[in-house]
């Protein structure tokens, strides 16, 4: 994803005077080697901190304001999540940036162009600071792990790190949205509100600092299906082409069998005891579904079933749970 940028030169905010700040950013080739390599060692090293848990090798890379205000936070919460979630992971690099700027503290804007179209935003703390956007990648999924360094005597130490979903089935905020589209257009409007969800949480995998150009119009899209999709099913639904006439309940996209998985839950009359009647019914039930909630067997190849004797509250009601895997 690297592309010829050169030099970029920008005039910043006013900052505790009345002279500019100004800042010259520099973008992935376009970085000195030479501290391009020194912070890559430094995160380089904090990677294998957050894959092993290690809080006695991170805290000295860590700047004395980030070991001050989120030290605890570090040691206590955030590493013990992050190593399980990123077991397995690969890492690669997305973009980096290098920037120098007249004044320590400087708002630094800096702009991807095509096709990633986002906006980058931060304080600078030191008049060098290093950004660093990773992709750590799964079978499923990919995060993006965002790293801004700044150079303190010589040393560069962490100021940020943010961690947050980039991409879902290999596809990030923009290929989400699009799939989405594709889908609405086919009138599966379900799955289509199931990838704009996924699309809206895409658009902002570094927090506040990196924002998609599209942002705003993936959220308007999602707003929309939803209305559209409260306007056209209205749960519980009869499925009336079996005599004992189960009712569907509800339909999340959860977890399971990769992300977005549908779980269709709903009651039954047949004895939750009874494995064997409840088997048959479901076949037909399975048989049925996509007419029922148009279009749920024509995207997935794994669909999730939970049956009910009484409408679920929340309070251990018992369910019988069944699975089906799709050939396209």
């Amino acid at each position: 994803m690297k592309k010829s940028l050169s030099i970029v030169l920008v005039l910043g905010l006013l900052v505790a005077s009345c002279t500019p700040a100004v800042f010259m950013a520099y973008r992935d080739d376009n970085i000195d080697p030479k501290v391009r390599f020194a912070v890559g060692a430094v995160n380089d090293k904090i990677l294998g901190c957050l894959s092993t848990n290690d809080y006695t090798a991170l805290e000295p890379l860590l700047c004395d304001e980030l070991n001050k205000t989120q030290g605890t936070e570090f040691k206590t919460d955030m590493l013990p999540r992050l190593q399980p979630a990123l077991a397995g992971c690969k890492y690669r690099r997305l973009h980096e940036y290098y920037v120098t700027t007249t004044k320590s503290a400087t708002p630094v804007h800096l702009a991807e162009p095509e096709p990633d179209a986002y906006e980058f935003n931060v304080n600078t703390r030191t008049k060098e600071t290093y950004i660093a956007l990773v992709l750590a990648d799964n079978k499923d999924y990919s995060m993006l792990l965002t790293f801004v360094y700044g150079k303190y005597d010589g040393k560069w130490k962490l100021n940020i790190m943010h961690v947050d979903d980039y991409s879902v089935k290999h596809k990030n905020a923009a290929a989400l949205y699009e799939h989405s589209k594709q889908l609405e257009m086919k009138g599966h409007v379900l799955d289509a509100t199931a990838y704009a969800s996924l699309a809206a949480k895409c658009t902002s995998p570094s927090n506040v600092y990196l924002k998609y150009k599209i942002a705003p119009e993936i959220k308007q899209y999602q707003q929309r299906l939803d209305a559209r999709l409260n306007s056209k099913y209205h749960f519980p639904i009869p499925v009336t082409a079996l005599k004992s006439e189960p009712k569907i309940l509800g339909l999340q996209y959860v977890y399971a069998e990769g992300p977005s998985t549908p779980l269709v839950s709903y009651k039954t009359s047949i004895n939750i005891n009874d494995t064997v009647t409840l088997k048959a019914e479901n076949e037909k039930i399975h048989a049925e579904i996509g007419k029922v909630l148009h279009g749920l067997d024509k995207n997935n190849s794994v669909i999730m079933y939970h049956a009910y004797n009484d409408i679920p509250t929340g309070n251990g009601e018992r369910r019988f749970g069944m699975m089906h895997r799709i050939k396209f």
